[in-house]
């Protein structure tokens, strides 16, 4: 009973009895579990590929039910007999003390647990698996992720390949300038084409949560395209779309598609491109759709690698430049197709020529377009071809500045940066480079070819397997796993390596460089007379390498100079070769260092790794 004569403090009171009913109690366990459920939620929402609405949803209905719990804490109380209404404290049926503290007292055990897993989410989000690097270069996948599969070509003619593969890039190139939306590389998502995968397996392999697919049909002067937003943790449709219109009115097209899937994934314009970055695009400035149309076409015939291939994919460029003489980036194009005409040419006039045709198309490409980061990294692959490191470097720099996300300008750098002895950075921006294109087999070769130099042979010979399980007809490849084998010390897996590569070429020079490390010689000098007989003017330097193997320096560093006088582009790989390092304390060697203008050994930058490497 309350005694009348004692006053009464209103405010004291109701504070006892927030304390009594546990509704003090009760709000800090409905806070701490709230924020677990929160904090585990914004964990797994992402992973399943749950759009932002539902995380808004889940947040919106914690904060309606915190006013409820506090209501049902005042109101009611937990008894042995079960749930029952509060009476007030002077009630002759109020619930006993020792009770109360019974009912606290699993309240507080009841918190305790909470903020244990609380801490425990706090932990796993800060040191997890997240946080780290997965083995395909890619952290746990955001729900703002993406991988555009090459379209179908639904049209009768299947000579339209081109026109499909085209949409499909153009529509890679602009959602990449999308920020905070990962877009997967074309090297990577090509990789699928007629793939029987289903999308699960595919989003594993490219760690993204969404993937864009269709078909396109071209007939006359018409258009259609069909395109799906896809979840690829289920495959379950998301999003669809049927456009058909007008052949002329390509480009609003590709725009509306792009806008349309943006729209779907959430993703937020900032303006016409990243912040502080122009804009990136491949097509003509004119707006001409036939100039683009040749346009593709070229990029189909220029993707074979072939001699003949590359020189059809410069009569289409040539086309769309006639079509539209402002068009930069079919000059940038120009100007690659050349340079690797001239890559692959021995050294003459006919490479000459071939140089000079792609510097005048990268110097039209950047007067028209300065900031055409294509345009630099055209530049900068013939720099590099003719052996001009540091101006490479500065254009590849130039480029991944205009185009952050590309994995091209990055593995472009990457390499330049290897040339010049800095392997440690080389190999994390490669690393980078396979992120955004995580089935990028240029990247993995170059990776393995860096790794070797840095005496880590077990990963780099991982690096040259994985090149073959990606391209395994593409020339030289398995020339390059013979080459790791070796390095790694299993003459016998190099020796299947090199037999199994299909060009004629690098299967001459891994023969040569094989059955030397078998230490057969009565194979493996007929196999280095052959090569120095139909490659000399073409592989000089390879066949320094093999004579660094054989331990005979006067003959490799003899060759070594001969490919400096051919300009041959392997010394872009001198300062990671391991065989020749075993003669880095050579005079021949610093000197040879001056004259290609690499960094000599102990200088800033050169030779990360060497006394791992010169080991070899």
């Amino acid at each position: 009973m309350v005694d009348p004569s004692r006053p009464v403090n209103s405010s004291s009171s109701f504070l006892e009895e927030l304390k009594r009913r546990h509704v003090v109690r009760v709000a800090l366990a409905y806070g701490a579990a709230a924020w677990l459920v929160l904090q585990m939620a914004g964990l797994v929402l992402p992973a399943l590929g749950s759009p932002l609405w539902v995380f808004r949803v889940l947040l919106g209905v914690v904060a309606l039910l915190f006013p409820i719990a506090l209501v049902l804490a005042w109101a009611f109380e937990v008894t042995p007999e079960g749930v029952r209404r509060t009476e007030p404290a002077d009630s002759p049926i109020a619930r006993p003390i020792a009770q109360g503290r019974r009912v606290g007292g699993t309240l507080n055990t009841l918190t305790i647990a909470v903020l244990a897993g609380a801490v425990a989410v706090l932990a796993w989000r800060q040191f997890g698996p997240s946080r780290a690097t997965s083995g395909r270069g890619t952290s746990a996948a955001s729900d703002r992720s993406i991988a555009v599969l090459p379209f179908v070509n639904a049209s009768d003619d299947s000579t339209n390949q081109y026109f499909s593969d085209g949409l499909s890039e153009d529509l890679i190139i602009a959602l990449s300038q999308l920020p905070g939306l990962r877009v997967i590389g074309r090297e990577s998502s090509f990789q699928f084409r007629g793939k029987d995968l289903d999308s699960k397996m595919i989003g594993q392999k490219l760690g993204v949560t969404h993937l864009l697919e269709g078909s396109v049909s071209r007939e006359d002067d018409e258009v259609r395209i069909r395109a799906e937003l896809v979840d690829a943790a289920d495959g379950s449709m998301l999003w669809s779309v049927r456009y058909d219109r007008p052949y002329r009115k390509l480009f609003a097209l590709q725009d509306d598609l792009t806008k349309a899937v943006a729209t779907a994934l959430e993703a937020r314009l900032l303006g016409p491109g990243r912040p502080g970055a122009p804009a990136q695009s491949d097509r003509p400035p004119g707006g001409s759709v036939p100039a683009y149309n040749v346009f593709l076409e070229g990029n189909f015939y220029f993707r074979r690698f072939t001699e003949p291939d590359l020189r059809t994919a410069i009569d289409y460029y040539r086309q769309a430049i006639r079509l539209d003489a402002q068009y930069a980036a079919a000059y940038a194009a120009l100007s690659h197709a050349w340079t690797d005409v001239g890559r692959g040419s021995p050294a003459g006039p006919e490479r000459r020529q071939a140089y000079d045709s792609a510097r005048a198309a990268a110097d039209a490409a950047l007067s028209l377009d300065p900031d055409l980061a294509d345009g630099h990294l055209s530049r900068g692959i013939l720099l590099q071809s003719q052996l001009d490191w540091r101006d490479s470097e500065a254009e590849y720099r130039r480029a991944l500045e205009l185009a952050p996300s590309s994995g091209p300008a990055q593995r472009y750098l990457a390499s330049a940066l290897a040339t010049l002895g800095q392997l440690d950075e080389a190999v994390r921006l490669f690393r980078q480079a396979l992120q955004a294109d995580p089935l990028d087999a240029f990247a993995y070769s170059d990776l393995a070819w860096d790794l070797a130099g840095l005496g880590r042979y077990e990963e780099g010979a991982a690096a040259a397997r994985r090149v073959i399980a990606l391209q395994p007809t593409s020339p030289g490849r398995h020339a390059a796993l013979a080459w790791n084998e070796v390095l790694r010390g299993d003459t016998a897996a190099a020796l299947r390596a090199a037999l199994a590569e299909p060009s004629p070429g690098a299967r001459r020079a891994a023969l040569a460089l094989a059955y030397t490390a078998l230490g057969d010689r009565a194979r493996a000098d007929p196999a280095l007379d052959t090569l120095v007989s139909i490659d000399g003017n073409v592989n000089a330097f390879g066949i320094a390498e093999i004579y660094a193997l054989r331990r005979e320096p006067d003959p490799a560093f003899a060759w070594l100079d001969r490919a400096w006088r051919q300009h041959d582009p392997g010394i872009s790989g001198f300062l990671a070769d391991p065989f020749l390092l075993r003669y880095r304390d050579d005079p021949r060697y610093a000197a040879f260092c001056r004259k290609a203008g690499l960094p000599p050994p102990g200088e800033a930058g050169a030779g990360a790794g060497m006394k791992a490497r010169s080991a070899a």
